[in-house]
């Protein structure tokens, strides 16, 4: 057979250990930069347990191991990429074993880099993952060995092979046995430690002539008590595609804010339509949203839409509007027209419930459904790396689509990259990286574990870019007023804060909110996830009366004054009034210092 040579990184090994008084232990420490020293004597115990595995390969193998100082605090990124790479450029090796690894990695890629520099030598990488039951890395990379412990494996040669997914392998991590510093012995679990019985068969594997690691899992395959065939592929969300002129229908309050934000977009709004029923029609949109710094365009009837100035028509939601019309089929009859003009079409509504056929154009509406639920096995989750800014609520209808924008639009002004999910059907129009459609309408079709499965993916996507801040938007209220029916439960926010873990929020409120709910709804936000409510965005309009029925007015700046106090004294928080340049400048301000902390 083939003498293999095997690499542990971890915290070196008791050399006087009583199990290991015939063994020829070889390795040195590793102090960063390239610089070693030749003492790699354990102060810990994790590396004299997983030498004290591995050492049953020695009659096929030679070990080295390498000692990191102080890694029972955990391994900083930049040393473990650093002792990487030493061993790509000084240790002659075949397998390295890595029963550590990085949940949140601010560099993934430099991580990857190093790996690959191995895998290029013929290394093989077995790594752990994180016992807390997270994705972490490097055991989560595609040509890596990535191993978790598995109930079912009762012996230190059970293994269960999964196919296609994140995790490859499940080995022996229940309680067991293991050599340690002090005392000799002792019982303890762990991925690391079914992580160095995979190492084990690996290396017999090898020692037999198979080299690589797809070799390797066929093997570990043929062996396996269980093979998982049932990974699921997920079918990502349809991509918005490019769109130069547009035309918009109806005007409402979603298509308001394209008209209030156009600077974000990506193309040019030509003309803005409405039905002859609304009484709008003619209207200039400055006039009607009491705002000159707006869009300006003039409200036209859909009856007469000119079809030759603009290639994407943008659909808002049409619910309300069937019923004005008194024409059931309306909406179809839109899109038919649009598909004979050869227009893309951009809906906010799903077309699914709409479309009896298959329609013949390119086509963009935003849902999610379980077919979009990335399945990685085990309950894992990625852990997010880059910071988390989440708007909440105390109710609908308080600005907080307006707010993100505000804070989008402020943020990469002052060169901040910025990933952004939003939960309006429009927010891919406005270059956010993904969409969560849970408000009106809502296209959102799954709930609980997999709605915090998908969230999650989508703020570890965010992450693994050049994002300096990843915002995520809620909807409505954050926790009950009442609990006499279940409308009133907050289940989809629920999901959505469990799902993107903000590390701060912003919350809104309103003029008229009870104080002593929205401490209620503070101490629920931060006592569910690891965060903090860092300032509180106040919402102008008031009702008119004390019966909180009926019309609204602009609050007075007496009101806004006395709230600022109050929520100051009561919560010891900042309220800045929506849409208030220079309340605005202000809460951007907050979040930066926050963060910079």
């Amino acid at each position: 057979m083939k003498k293999i040579k095997i690499t542990i990184v971890d915290s070196g090994v008791r050399r006087d250990h009583p199990l290991f008084q015939e063994d020829d232990i070889q390795g040195f420490t590793y102090l960063g930069q390239g610089r070693t020293e030749d003492n790699f004597q354990d102060s810990f115990g994790h590396g004299t347990a997983i030498y004290g595995i591995i050492r049953q390969a020695k009659k096929w193998a030679d070990i080295i191991n390498i000692r990191i100082p102080d890694i029972e605090e955990g391994i900083e990124e930049e040393i473990l990429c650093s002792v990487l790479d030493y061993i790509a450029e000084k240790v002659d090796t075949d397998i390295l074993n890595l029963s550590l690894g990085s949940c949140c990695c601010m560099d993934l890629n430099a991580l990857r880099n190093a790996c690959s520099h191995l895998i290029q030598k013929k290394v093989v990488i077995i790594s752990a993952f994180d016992n807390e039951g997270a994705v972490s890395y490097p055991a989560a990379f595609p040509d890596v060995i990535g191993v978790t412990s598995g109930e079912e494996c009762a012996r230190t040669k059970d293994f269960i092979v999964h196919e296609n997914g994140i995790v490859d392998l499940a080995a022996k991590g229940a309680v067991q046995k293991l050599a340690w510093l002090e005392p000799d012995y002792i019982l303890l679990g762990g991925n690391s430690f079914a992580c160095a019985h995979a190492t084990v068969q690996a290396v017999r594997y090898m020692a037999e002539g198979t080299s690589d690691r797809e070799n390797i899992l066929r093997r570990f395959k043929e062996d396996a008590i269980r093979v998982e065939k049932s990974q699921k592929c997920f079918s990502k969300a349809s991509p918005l595609f490019p769109i130069k002129n547009a035309a918009v229908f109806p005007f409402c309050k979603e298509t308001q804010s394209m008209l209030r934000f156009y600077d974000l977009l990506n193309f040019h709004i030509t003309d803005i339509y409405d039905i002859k029923y609304s009484a709008i029609v003619g209207a200039y949109t400055d006039r009607l949203m009491k705002d000159d710094n707006v869009l300006k365009l003039m409200v036209k009837n859909i009856e007469n839409i000119e079809w030759d100035k603009f290639d994407t028509l943008i659909i808002g939601h049409m619910g309300k509007l069937s019923s004005l019309v008194n024409d059931n089929n309306f909406f179809q009859n839109l899109i038919k027209e649009a598909e004979e003009h050869e227009k893309k079409i951009v809906a906010f509504d799903d077309l699914s419930k709409f479309a009896s056929r298959e329609i013949r154009t390119q086509v963009y509406y935003p849902y999610v459904d379980k077919s979009q639920v990335p399945f990685i096995g085990y309950g894992k989750l990625y852990r997010p790396s880059k910071p988390v800014l989440g708007i909440f609520g105390t109710s609908s209808h308080q600005g907080k689509f307006t707010l993100q924008l505000i804070l989008r639009r402020k943020l990469i002004g002052r060169g901040y990259h910025i990933g952004q999910i939003g939960t309006e059907p429009s927010s891919l129009l406005y270059g956010m990286d993904g969409v969560y459609p849970m408000g009106y309408n809502s296209s959102v079709h799954i709930t609980g574990a997999d709605a915090v499965r998908y969230l999650n993916y989508q703020i570890n996507e965010l992450c693994e870019k050049e994002n300096d801040l990843i915002i995520v938007g809620s909807q409505s209220g954050t926790v009950p007023y009442d609990y006499g029916n279940l409308e009133q439960y907050a289940f989809a926010q629920f999901d959505l804060l469990m799902g993107t873990l903000p590390d701060a929020v912003i919350l809104c409120v309103n003029p008229f909110d009870d104080i002593e709910y929205v401490e209620r709804t503070i101490h629920f936000i931060e006592s569910s996830v690891e965060c903090k409510v860092i300032g509180l965005s106040l919402f102008p309009l008031d009702f008119k009366n004390e019966s909180f029925y009926g019309n609204r007015k602009q609050i007075s700046q007496e009101k806004c004054e006395w709230l600022k106090k109050e929520y100051s004294s009561r919560v010891n928080l900042p309220l800045y009034p929506l849409e208030k340049e220079d309340e605005m400048e202000m809460l951007v301000n907050r979040v930066i210092e926050y963060f910079e902390e």
